[in-house]
């Protein structure tokens, strides 16, 4: 996974949109800088598992136990 901050923004976006999801709307996202080729591309990789939605949840929540 080479990406895990757009993983992460991803699947918040999925979970929250109430519309289609699409690279470009999640492009004009405000503050996030990442361009609808970056989103695609990081797409394009591979098939996400669950073992990466797993390692990509437990750092999330171990950054979280250290605030």
């Amino acid at each position: 996974m080479k990406n895990p901050q757009l993983l992460d923004l991803y699947s918040d976006f999925c979970l929250t949109s109430f519309a289609a999801i699409t690279a470009t709307g999640l492009s004009k996202l405000p503050d996030e800088g990442y361009s609808h080729d970056q989103i695609s591309r990081f797409l394009q990789q591979k098939a996400f598992d669950q073992k990466d939605y797993w390692k990509m949840a437990t750092s999330s929540t171990s950054n979280q136990k250290s605030l």
